[in-house]
């Protein structure tokens, strides 16, 4: 028995190690070629370069407009993130608390949004007779719009094993409904709302099609747009366009390796509570 279970979990781990060099692969191919030169990462090999060439990043730094581009996907990316656990936390609150009827049909529609796919033709026309084309407001809304669901989900499944009892407490202590959330409620959201921060975080950041759709100024495009950029321009140097896409997925890896621990405690207590 024990030794048919050792099979299991060493043929499981050997299964998930086969899987991860699907990422694994590309991204040491990618660190690699950004210190080549032109000819080196042309090759597109696990060749370490034959001399260091730190002057790609430098290049591409300056060529691709890379701190603008920051600015702008962290406008964007922490805007909307803001939005998102707001709204949806005390959305969830609502709902938990009081699920008439009128808030259980608003919390079906929203949870649609997981499973409707998104249609660019109709989103396009909306945006555009709104007057949000070519804006970051438009695009920060519809990160909103698209993040809601999922977030709301989360917060709504982690809140309605919150014991009732506290809201009591509070109310018999004079409290009202805002100090109950805020004093009482949201801090004992920590796991979910961490999880939450980072995964829409990583989302945001790492979308393309919005912004490519939404925004034709190329100085208002976030980091993403200028891989398509580079591409275009560079797109005989591996070495420069290897530089901009490890400079694009630097701080998603800095995120989720230092949120990896709270990702999965925020997912597996959620799931637990609802």
């Amino acid at each position: 028995m024990n030794r048919a279970r050792t099979v299991r979990n060493l043929a499981g781990s050997l299964l998930f190690w086969l899987l991860s060099l699907v990422i694994i692969v590309p991204v040491v191919i990618i660190l690699l070629n950004s210190i080549k030169t032109q000819s080196e990462a042309d090759i597109m090999n696990f060749a370490l370069p034959k001399s260091a060439v730190w002057q790609n990043y430098a290049v591409v730094i300056q060529r691709g407009k890379i701190p603008r581009a920051y600015l702008n996907s962290l406008i964007m990316s922490v805007s909307s993130l803001v939005l998102v656990i707001l709204s949806s936390s005390m959305a969830g609150f609502v709902v938990s608390r009081n699920p008439s009827r009128l808030n259980r049909g608003l919390y079906t529609f929203f949870f649609l949004g997981l499973i409707a796919p998104l249609n660019m033709a109709p989103v396009f026309n909306l945006i555009r007779s709104l007057g949000l084309i070519n804006r970051l407001f438009g695009v920060i809304m519809m990160f909103t719009a698209l993040l809601i669901p999922f977030s709301l989900f989360l917060f709504y499944s982690f809140m309605t094993k919150i014991p009732r009892e506290l809201d009591e407490a509070v109310m018999i202590d004079g409290g009202g409904p805002l100090r109950l959330f805020w004093q009482i409620i949201f801090p004992l959201l920590k796991p979910v709302t961490v999880t939450l921060i980072i995964l829409n975080f990583v989302n945001t950041w790492n979308d393309f099609m919005l912004p490519l759709y939404l925004l034709y100024d190329s100085e208002k495009w976030p980091i993403t747009l200028t891989i398509y950029d580079f591409l275009g321009r560079f797109k005989r140097d591996w070495s420069l366009v290897s530089a901009n896409i490890v400079l694009t997925i630097l701080p998603i890896l800095v995120v989720y390796g230092f949120g990896q621990r709270y990702i999965i405690d925020g997912m597996v207590s959620g799931s637990l509570k609802g």
